[in-house]
């Protein structure tokens, strides 16, 4: 996935989409960085977001998971998801060392 500019036709505006790996835009993704454009907010706000929103859809995606159908504990395994360096990230990505032992001090084995 990744993060495309865009002119927002009709307009002198920019405005940001995720693409997926089909090169597609991810419908959910673009639906809302486009409410961010025409609420006037600033192109790196709405960059930021797209940023944002392309590491939630690339998690789902690794998951085969349905972002609307999201509980507290997936939504917690994405901000761990999110804590590890980009290569780690990666399906059969290896966490950094010491996030095991960080994830182990905060949840020790009884």
């Amino acid at each position: 996935m990744r993060v495309q500019r865009v002119r927002v036709p009709d307009a002198d505006r920019v405005s940001y989409t995720v693409i997926d790996d089909g090169g597609l835009p991810v419908e959910a993704a673009d639906v809302y960085l486009g409410h961010l454009t025409a609420m006037g907010r600033s192109p790196y706000t709405v960059a930021a977001y797209a940023h944002d929103l392309r590491d939630f859809f690339e998690w789902i995606g690794q998951r085969d998971a349905d972002f609307r159908c999201l509980g507290l504990e997936e939504l917690s395994e994405f901000f761990v998801w999110l804590q590890r360096p980009h290569p780690a990230r990666q399906p059969g990505g290896v966490p950094a060392a010491g996030h095991a032992a960080r994830s182990r001090q905060h949840h020790p084995r009884t």
